[in-house]
């Protein structure tokens, strides 16, 4: 065992709150024992069936030393330094540590150890080059300086070459000379009078300038509130006259008071009865006279229609003829479609066909479609939208067109 025994603490979860270090001296002989109190997460590691080896790299980093733990006991491991292989170089490494093996595999190493080998003043060891840090910064300022002197002379150059940019109210930049101004080899800038206009001319330029300002341009245009005066021509969008009775005869459509031309898509005149001769519509008369070329016969369930019908049609003569019939004792069923069937005449044919359901229970339930035909028959369908049957009488008219 070696004159000074040093011990540290290591953790193979590589995490500890202060670092450890062992201190050697270049030329001691074996002078050192090493106690390594062996940790895994903060809990002491048995290191039973285990080897635990101390590692470390020259301070120079040229070399390695590493050796096996001489005693164990629970998770303390006993190193017995060779100064003679550890101190060789003096400086200082923070490659260190403590593995553990398994046979000769390695399963972790701990935390690193900063290890100081003090320099001997008697040997006349090689000094490691921690020991010229001072000189190997002094050459790297060296260095950062000459490359800062060649970063200098290459502005320089580009300066020479510098091309400024327009100047601007807002902006340093180059300023070319243009005519009336001089300059001088000096760089002085210098006008004469005669290039400027005087106070006097340029007041008038100023006063003609703010005149020109407020007028229209040769080609411009007007919102329509501006224009006050004058007639717009029709090929300008315009009607070409002033007043609306010369617009309204421009256009064909007749005076302001007059009736507007039928060719104008008027009547021609100021009477209904003259309108309609003017449009060829039909007259009073001949309205009544169609209304009296309709006849109506009303019908009973048991009624004999056709009779009753030849009788009129023979009779006088009618064009149209309405039939409507009461039909009694009637059922809708509940939520169900039905028939009803319209009444048939020789020599005529339906052309319409309507009910009436007021006497008809839950009457408002009942929704008929539009009449159809077979070719002999007329008909409607009728739905019953009520959870209830309908009963009653209903009235069926038929509109019959004479052929």
């Amino acid at each position: 065992m070696g004159i000074s025994t040093q011990t540290i603490t290591v953790d193979l979860s590589k995490q500890l709150a202060r670092p450890q270090v062992v201190r050697l001296g270049q030329g001691d002989k074996s002078g050192t024992t090493l106690v390594a109190d062996i940790y895994d997460n903060g809990a002491a590691y048995n290191l039973n069936g285990k080897t635990a080896r101390f590692s470390m790299r020259a301070p120079d980093g040229a070399s390695s030393y590493s050796v096996v733990a001489s005693s164990y006991s629970g998770n303390k491991a006993t190193f017995d330094i060779d100064e003679t292989y550890a101190a060789s170089i003096a400086g200082k490494t923070d490659t260190a540590y403590v593995e553990v093996l398994s046979g000769s595999t390695v399963i972790c190493s701990t935390s690193r150890i900063t290890v100081v080998v003090y320099r001997s003043a008697s040997q006349g060891l090689p000094v490691s080059g921690a020991y010229s840090d001072a000189l190997e910064e002094a050459i790297s300022t060296f260095a950062e300086m000459q490359r800062a002197f060649a970063d200098m002379q290459r502005a320089f150059a580009d300066m020479q070459e510098l091309v400024m940019p327009p100047a601007t109210t807002t902006t340093l930049g180059g300023v070319i000379v243009g005519d009336g101004l001089d300059v001088a080899s000096d760089g002085t800038l210098s006008f004469e009078a005669g290039d400027f206009l005087t106070k006097d001319e340029a007041s008038e330029t100023y006063a003609t300038t703010t005149e020109l300002a407020g007028k229209a341009d040769a080609i411009h245009s007007h919102n329509a509130s501006d224009i006050t005066d004058g007639t717009l021509a029709v090929a300008r969008g315009g009607t070409g006259v002033t007043t609306a009775t010369a617009e309204r005869e421009r256009l064909g459509l007749g005076s302001t008071t007059g009736a507007l031309p039928v060719a104008n898509g008027g009547t021609g005149a100021t009477t209904a009865p003259g309108a309609r001769t003017n449009l060829g519509a039909a007259s009073a008369s001949e309205v009544n006279d169609l209304q009296d070329a309709v006849g109506t016969v009303d019908v009973q369930t048991d009624g004999d229609l056709q009779t009753q019908v030849d009788t009129l049609r023979d009779s006088v003569g009618q064009l149209l003829v309405r039939v409507s019939r009461t039909v009694t004792n009637t059922t809708f069923a509940a939520n169900a479609v039905s028939y009803i069937y319209g009444d048939t005449l020789a020599g005529y044919a339906p052309i319409a066909m309507y009910f009436d359901f007021t006497n008809m229970s839950g009457y408002t339930s009942l929704v008929p479609s539009a009449a159809q035909t077979n070719g002999t028959n007329t008909y409607a369908r009728v739905y019953n939208g009520s959870s209830t049957a309908s009963t009653g009488s209903y009235v069926s008219t038929t509109i019959f067109m004479k052929v």
